[in-house]
């Protein structure tokens, strides 16, 4: 029997969420895992971003080289808080290769910002890109001192993070409307209360074919034949947003039910 630790979910209205804190309330066996679909904000793009686990890419049109030098700041706040604290990164200086370069940047931002933080920070050489994760309850974002590199031919820095668009968790899934005397596929309401899980495990139907540990993508806007907040396993059609925290426990064939893990270690 496989067991799952489950934990209290934040409540909050559809189209909204208030803050809560989670308390553990044991393990459940998986024939306990409720049913759910991702809850999710969209009022601009297609970006989807988790309150509690902020993410910002750092995208090079070119490779690091000789002569280079990486600096800025990145500014970070505490979920509810009014405030960001901006720290100023360390330079970085080219350092033998691109790939070498390109790992020591990211090294120096982790430290600079702290794993406190940062969770570590995911680089890819041949894409050219570093990935910086909030820590859960943390919120990122560019500084006012803009990210550059100068010296010699400088690439050009991108930064790609979700602002306005979001995912605010897994809601547990109504298999009948508690305002109507017949079965149907029920959904939220607008307006309703709803218990928002940021933390746990559910089951969840997915549009197409999922694997076991790749990460899961959610529909921000109603198309045909699916509804905002559909999961499936990427980017898809441009309803449907990036990637949310979260991973597939199991496989499943389009259409089927698969475990979602948000948040688990």
């Amino acid at each position: 029997m496989q067991e799952t630790v489950e934990r209290t979910p934040d409540v909050g209205y559809a189209g909204a969420i208030a803050s809560g804190a989670y308390k553990v309330l044991g393990r459940r066996a998986q024939e306990d895992i409720e049913f759910g679909e991702a809850v999710v904000e969209s009022t601009d793009g297609e970006s989807i971003r988790k309150p509690l686990l902020n993410s910002l890419t750092i995208t090079s049109s070119a490779d690091y080289a000789t002569s280079n030098s990486f600096d800025g700041s990145i500014a970070y706040r505490k979920v509810g808080e009014t405030d960001f604290t901006e720290v100023a990164l360390t330079a970085v200086v080219y350092a033998t290769s691109h790939a070498a370069t390109i790992a020591a940047i990211a090294a120096q931002i982790l430290t600079d910002v702290t794993s406190t933080v940062l969770q570590a920070p995911v680089v890819s050489a041949a894409d050219k890109t570093i990935q910086l994760l909030a820590q859960e309850g943390y919120e990122i974002k560019e500084g006012t001192t803009a990210i550059a590199v100068t010296g010699g031919t400088p690439p050009t820095i991108t930064l790609t993070q979700a602002s306005t668009d979001v995912i605010m968790g897994l809601a547990k899934f109504l298999h009948k409307e508690h305002t109507s005397l017949t079965a149907e596929d029920a959904k939220w309401k607008a307006g309703d209360m709803v218990p928002v899980m940021t933390q746990g495990t559910m089951w969840v139907k997915t549009e197409v074919a999922a694997t076991t540990g790749s990460s899961p993508y959610a529909r921000i806007q109603d198309t045909t034949g699916y509804n905002r907040g559909a999961i499936r396993t990427s980017v898809g059609s441009p309803v449907v947003g990036l990637s949310f925290s979260g991973r597939f426990r199991g496989s499943a064939d389009a259409a089927g039910l698969v475990k979602l893990e948000l948040n688990q270690p």
